[in-house]
């Protein structure tokens, strides 16, 4: 329901360039509602135009060909390098790292489940926070994931 106001066009703010309705405290105004499906619409349109939309790679790696992917976009695949990795040393396709994940993974599953503060940390991970923190004679180390 709308409340009666004195007519009056309400006062305009811009943002980015575009004037948008500033709301009256305690009053509203049905052409002061905003319409944010046309906000983020705009949004999204002008990113596109300025070439800055970003679309995340739907990268599948080669294990043993390292740093080798796979590159899927609009139904095609093509082979690609990855010059961009934080996979410095290549552990991520170590035999031997490969092995301890599919073993965790069979006794815990795989995924954190939601974020360490709501959910809690996992056991191998404060395992290695210890480890790591050990290796660089230090009090406590923390691992972002």
């Amino acid at each position: 329901m709308w409340l009666k106001a004195e007519p009056c066009k309400p006062s305009m703010v811009t943002f980015e360039g575009r004037d948008l309705p500033r709301p009256v405290a305690g009053v509203r105004h049905k052409e002061s509602t905003m319409n944010y499906q046309r906000f983020f619409e705009d949004a999204i349109d002008q990113l596109h135009a300025e070439r800055r939309y970003r679309v995340f790679a739907d990268l599948e790696r080669i294990v043993g060909k390292f740093p080798r992917a796979i590159w899927r976009s609009n139904g095609r695949a093509q082979e690609i390098t990855v010059w961009c990795s934080n996979d410095y040393l290549g552990m991520g396709q170590n035999e031997d790292v490969i092995a301890a994940f599919q073993t965790a993974a069979g006794k815990m599953g795989s995924g954190a489940g939601g974020t360490r503060n709501i959910s809690g940390t996992s056991n191998p991970l404060v395992e290695l926070e210890h480890e790591l923190a050990d290796l660089h004679d230090k009090e406590a180390a923390l691992v972002f994931t």
